[in-house]
């Protein structure tokens, strides 16, 4: 009976380490790190250290590759608090600013990718801008819990990002809804979660509310 359990599970740990790595291969990194997530928390004892060591090393850089949301947030947590991971500083450092929605700057991503796997390394080649529109889309989701809307001409200097560049890479976020935003190019402002006529509506009654309590107290 044992043996047969153990049989299953061998069958099962196969079984997901086959589709993790074809999904990786394919590029597919929800999926992915989805399967990676199980490898290393359920079927963990399956395998020697050096397979443990290279699923591990592998998971990280699938989790900077998901979008923003529960799943990424619960996978950060995980990497940062489990025992099962050793970080190093640079590491730590991308692994903390992601979770906590700082910006990361291109000199830091830069060292984090020159310790890829292989696999991300090749891709990463052949697509320089990969690793920036996944970059961008965490530091615009950033921005967008700082400000209710701001400047292009700050984000372009906070980011390093010349105009043209910027406007492609906003375009692309917005139009495939990564971030809810609309830019107004008359005042050159992104505003963030409503559109300009809803701000201002907003800050109208805002300040109409804030006469009639002035009124109020003389």
């Amino acid at each position: 009976m044992e043996d047969n359990q153990k049989k299953e599970e061998i069958l099962d740990f196969n079984s997901i380490l086959i589709r993790a790595e074809g999904s990786e291969k394919a590029l597919k990194f929800n999926i992915s790190s989805n399967h990676f997530y199980t490898l290393l928390t359920k079927l963990k004892d399956n395998f020697d250290i050096n397979a443990l060591n290279e699923i591990k090393h592998r998971f990280k850089y699938n989790v900077f590759f998901l979008s923003a949301g529960t799943l990424k947030d619960k996978m950060l947590n995980f990497i940062l608090n489990s025992e099962m991971f050793s970080l190093d500083y640079k590491e730590t450092i991308i692994m903390k600013k992601l979770l906590l929605r700082e910006i990361i700057y291109d000199d830091e991503i830069v060292l984090f990718i020159q310790n890829a796997p292989n696999i991300f390394k090749d891709f990463i080649s052949s697509d320089e801008s990969f690793v920036e529109r996944y970059l961008f889309e965490h530091n615009i989701f950033s921005l967008s819990l700082l400000y209710d809307n701001i400047s292009i001409r700050t984000i372009e200097c906070l980011l390093n990002k010349k105009g043209g560049q910027l406007d492609s890479l906003l375009f692309k976020i917005i139009n495939e809804g990564k971030v809810k935003a609309k830019i107004d190019e008359n005042s050159g402002f992104l505003y963030f979660g409503k559109d300009q006529n809803e701000i201002y509506d907003s800050q109208v009654k805002n300040f109409c509310s804030k006469v009639v309590l002035l009124n109020e107290i003389k």
